[in-house]
């Protein structure tokens, strides 16, 4: 709902034959935001993206644990061999 009053009152600054484009574009873009996220399956994508736009920049925080995932790969490897 809250999408659609958006998209219905910003369509003021688009032009007339634009108008088709824009809807469709719209329609789809709140299909997108209102969907599961990926990447935090508990979250719908914008909340994911505001928690990404409202985090701390000055700490670092490596998308992926490397150390974690090689740890993974070497207990697999060495359940293979047993």
């Amino acid at each position: 709902m809250f999408y659609g009053i958006v998209f219905y009152n910003l369509k003021i600054f688009v032009h007339e034959r634009l108008m088709i484009p824009y809807t469709i574009f719209s329609v789809v873009t709140g299909i997108f935001l209102t969907m599961p996220s990926i990447f935090n399956r508990k979250r719908k994508v914008y909340q994911s993206i505001v928690l990404y736009l409202q985090r701390d920049k000055t700490v670092y925080r490596p998308t992926q644990n490397v150390s974690v995932e090689r740890k993974k790969e070497l207990l697999l490897e060495k359940y293979k061999e047993e």
